[in-house]
């Protein structure tokens, strides 16, 4: 199942470059239109009615952007549980499920998880890697960027995602690349080492230390990989590996049980 199928991307509109390590080609991605919709300025056309949709509209927009946000504030809340007991748990199923019924696609979904994530654990940067739409010059692609999140004003950061941004990562390449393969949770205690890293040097410039990954698993299938990273040294972190793992799992299964109950809604019912 291609989660391409279930999502549409939240990016603006950018023209994106693939550099497929060992190739040494850089090879163009084109315009790919990412469908995020933006408010425009509110009409200066004289019909009223037309205003007072316009007016509508924006208050609309507002409404679902307060709903987001506390969606994604509850969630921030209850992440520790996953440390807890079963009714700890439970409560975070509840939130995971009120998560998934507010969004319209699972990448929305887990780009609202790593920004709960971010504002809580200490980890600074967040990317979500999913299948890749086109790679003509190399079918080995598999992996590209869709989101990622950047929590304050961080230079560096925000300098390598733009440079992931451009990138399609091929099987088994980088992190992601070996996530997507193994379906296993990665550390990463130095993302300098071109050894285990393929972005190594642009981490060195950009002050990234330490990572992790996690795969993001539907049924049996890996349908998209979530790192996280720091400019900060990070020893192994279990809790956040285990948080991170364990929420994810939870909004996976949200999401499927709810796809299910509005497949079953939507069938139609037998004449007797």
């Amino acid at each position: 199942m291609s989660i391409d199928m279930m999502m549409s991307s939240s990016e603006t509109s950018l023209a994106k470059s693939s550099l497929l390590y060992g190739s040494g080609k850089l090879r163009m991605k084109g315009l790919e239109s990412y469908g995020t919709e933006t408010m425009s300025p509110m009409s200066t056309v004289t019909t009223s009615s037309v205003e007072v949709q316009e007016v509508a509209k924006g208050i609309i927009v507002e409404q679902l952007k307060h709903a987001e946000v506390t969606s994604e504030k509850q969630l921030a809340d209850v992440l520790d549980l996953t440390m807890a007991g079963p009714e700890a748990r439970r409560k975070l199923m509840g939130t995971s499920a009120a998560l998934v019924r507010s969004r319209k696609s699972l990448l929305e979904v887990l780009d609202s998880f790593m920004k709960a994530f971010t504002t809580k654990n200490g980890w600074r940067y967040a990317e979500l890697w999913s299948s890749a739409k086109e790679c003509a010059d190399d079918r080995n692609a598999v992996l590209e960027m869709s989101h990622s999140i950047v929590t304050g004003d961080e230079v560096g950061l925000r300098k390598f995602s733009n440079y992931s941004r451009q990138l399609f990562i091929v099987d088994k390449e980088c992190m992601p690349g070996r996530i997507w393969r193994t379906g296993s949770v990665e550390w990463m205690g130095c993302a300098t080492d071109s050894r285990s890293s393929t972005r190594a040097d642009m981490a060195f410039r950009s002050g990234i230390v330490s990572g992790f990954g996690v795969p993001v698993i539907l049924g049996t299938e890996v349908v998209a990989v979530m790192c996280f990273f720091d400019n900060r040294h990070h020893s192994y972190d279990a809790k956040s590996i285990h948080i991170a793992s364990q929420c994810i799992s939870s909004l996976t299964t949200a999401w499927q049980a709810t796809n299910l109950r509005r497949e079953s809604a939507n069938v139609p019912v037998a004449a007797a």
